[in-house]
C-alpha cells in the first residue's frame, strides 16, 4: 500500500516543515534535537515530500526562526510551530514533544495541515534506546499516509467556538492495522488533539465580541484605539517592542547619508565671442551662461527632529557631480567664423534646504515615505575653469531656487538603523537660468545662448539612516508589566 501511495505521491511534492520537538524534561534535550535531525534526513528522501526546515523560513524582525523556536515556552509548541509554518508558507507542520522514562522515551508528534487550519493527525509513541531511526522512518510513514489523506481525521484549529469534526475511531484503527506491518518496531497510538491550537490572528470577529459587555476594554486597558489594537495583536509583538516602534520618529534625532544618482540642473555651459577690426580694436562682445539639464553622481546628508511618530523636519544637502561647458571665439570682421572646439570640464553642484518627511505606518518593517523640501542650489561658473579674455564678461554661479518632492520606502535594519530608498522630484521655481551682456559699438556677433536646463529633473538616494535618542515606550503605558489582557 506505502509503495503505491508514494508512487502517487511524487507527482507533485509538497512542502513539509519538520520543526523542533521540545523536551518536556531536562533529560530529553539531547533526544529531542536529535529525534529532529532524524526524521529531517528521513523526509528528505520521501518521494512527494518538499524538506523544509525551520532555518529556512523567514526570519522575524530582531531573530531568526530558530532562535524563536528555541525560546517557544514550554507547553506552547505546537502554536509557536504554528507561526513559523505560517511564515514559511508550507502545507504541512511536524512537532511534538518528547519526555524521558524508566523504558525509553515518549514522544507526541502532531501533523499540521495548514492549508485546511487543521490537524491531519496526532499519535504518541515510545521510543526504545537505539530506535530512534525506526522512529523517524515510522513518522515519515505517518506524515506521507496523512499528506495523502489515507490516515488521521481533521480536527478543527481555528477556535471559533464551534465543536470540532468528530473522529471516527472505527476508521482510524482500520488505518492503523494498514500501516502497523510498515511501521516497525515503533508503536504509534493515534490520539485526539488535548488542547486546541492558538489562534495566531484576530479578527474583527473577535474584536465585535470583546465589544459586548460592561468594564474596560482591552484596547482601552492598553491606551489604543480598536483598529491599533487588531494590528498590534495580529503583529506578534511584545507591548513594549510594539510601543517603542508605535512611537516612531517621535523625540528621535536622525542622521541619513546617501549616495545616488541625479538627473537635473547640474550642467552648465558659458559662450563668449568677441569681434575686432583691423586696428585689432573690439567692436562686439557677447557672452552668455546658463544652467543645463545634466546627469551625475550625488552624495547628501539629512538632519532631522521627530515631531510625531510619523512626521520629522530637518534640513538636508549635498553635491553633485556635473560638467560646466566652455567656448570662447575670436572674429575679425569680414573674415569667416573659424568654428571653435568647446571645452568640457569636471564640476559640482550643491545644495540645501529645509525638509519635511513623513514615515508611514511606524510599527511595520516597511515603511512608505513620502515629504517635500526647499533647496537653493549653486553650480559652477565660467571663471573657475579659465582666464575668460578681458574683452568678455564674466558671470557669478546662478543660485536657483529648487522644489522637491520626495516618494520612497526604507526597511529596517534593527532598532536604530534603516536602509532607505528616495525618489526625489525636483522643480525649478525661482532664479535665473540664463545671463547674458553684449558690449560694443557694432552687433558683429552672433548671439548665442548655451542651451537652458528643463523645469524638472529626479534623482535616486540610497543609504542608511540612525535613528537615535527616543522616549522611553515604557513610560507611556498604564500596564508596565503587562504584555496583553
Amino acid at each position: 500500500m506505502l509503495a503505491l501511495l508514494l508512487a502517487s505521491f511524487a507527482v507533485a511534492a509538497t512542502p513539509v516543515l519538520v520543526s523542533s520537538f521540545q523536551p518536556e524534561t531536562d533529560d530529553a534535550v539531547g533526544l529531542s534535537a536529535l529525534l529532529e535531525g532524524y526524521l529531517a534526513v528521513a523526509l528528505e528522501d520521501a518521494e512527494g515530500v518538499q524538506l523544509v526546515r525551520v532555518e529556512q523560513t523567514p526570519p522575524f524582525e530582531d531573530y531568526d526562526a530558530r532562535t524563536y523556536m528555541d525560546g517557544c515556552p514550554r507547553g506552547d509548541v505546537v502554536g509557536c510551530t504554528t507561526v513559523v509554518a505560517q511564515r514559511g508558507k508550507v502545507a504541512y507542520a511536524v512537532t511534538g514533544t518528547v519526555r524521558v522514562g524508566e523504558d525509553g522515551s515518549v514522544v507526541d508528534v502532531v501533523l499540521l495541515d495548514l492549508a485546511n487550519s487543521s490537524i491531519a493527525v496526532q499519535f504518541r509513541t515510545s521510543v526504545a534506546q537505539g530506535d530512534d531511526r525506526a522512529f523517524a522512518d515510522a513518522v515519515v510513514r505517518v506524515v506521507v499516509a496523512a499528506v495523502q489523506g489515507e490516515i488521521g481525521g481533521a480536527v478543527d484549529i481555528r477556535d471559533d467556538g464551534e465543536e470540532a469534526p468528530a473522529r471516527d475511531n472505527d476508521a482510524v484503527a482500520k488505518q492503523l492495522r494498514e500501516l502497523q506491518e510498515e511501521l516497525g518496531s515503533a508503536e504509534v497510538e493515534l490520539t485526539r488533539p488535548d488542547a486546541p491550537l492558538p489562534k495566531t490572528t484576530y479578527s474583527t470577529g473577535d474584536l465585535a465580541k470583546d465589544m459586548e459587555g460592561e468594564g474596560l476594554k482591552p484596547w482601552e486597558r492598553m491606551r489604543m484605539g480598536p483598529a491599533e489594537y487588531v494590528r498590534y495583536k495580529n503583529s506578534g509583538l511584545p507591548l513594549v517592542e510594539w510601543r517603542a516602534r508605535a512611537m516612531g520618529r517621535r523625540g528621535q534625532l536622525v542622521f541619513r547619508p546617501s549616495l545616488g544618482f541625479a538627473n537635473g540642473p547640474v550642467d552648465g555651459g558659458y559662450y563668449g565671442a568677441y569681434a575686432v577690426d583691423d586696428s585689432l580694436a573690439t567692436v562686439d562682445s557677447w557672452s552668455a551662461q546658463s544652467v543645463q539639464t545634466g546627469r551625475g553622481f550625488e552624495a547628501g546628508l539629512a538632519v532631522a527632529w521627530g515631531l510625531t511618530p510619523y512626521l520629522e523636519a530637518g534640513i538636508a544637502g549635498g553635491v553633485t557631480t556635473g560638467h560646466f561647458t566652455v567656448e570662447v571665439s575670436q572674429q575679425k570682421l569680414g573674415d569667416p567664423v573659424e568654428p571653435t572646439d568647446p571645452i568640457r570640464y569636471q564640476a559640482g553642484t550643491w545644495a540645501v534646504g529645509p525638509r519635511v518627511t513623513a514615515a508611514l505606518f511606524p510599527v511595520s518593517p516597511v515603511r512608505p515615505v513620502v515629504g517635500a523640501g526647499v533647496d537653493v542650489s549653486i553650480g559652477g561658473a565660467s571663471g573657475q575653469f579659465i582666464t575668460v579674455p578681458p574683452e568678455l564678461s564674466t558671470f557669478s554661479p546662478a543660485p536657483l531656487v529648487l522644489g522637491r518632492l520626495v516618494v520612497g520606502g526604507e526597511a529596517r535594519i534593527s532598532p536604530r538603523v534603516d536602509f532607505f530608498a528616495h525618489l526625489p522630484i525636483t522643480l525649478v521655481a525661482g532664479g535665473e537660468l540664463a545671463q547674458s551682456a553684449r558690449i560694443g559699438t557694432q552687433q558683429a556677433v552672433e548671439p548665442v545662448v548655451p542651451d537652458e536646463a528643463g523645469p524638472v529633473g529626479w534623482a535616486l538616494q540610497l543609504g542608511l539612516q540612525v535613528r537615535l535618542f527616543g522616549k522611553d515606550p515604557q513610560e507611556q503605558t498604564l500596564l508596565d508589566e503587562i504584555d496583553e489582557p
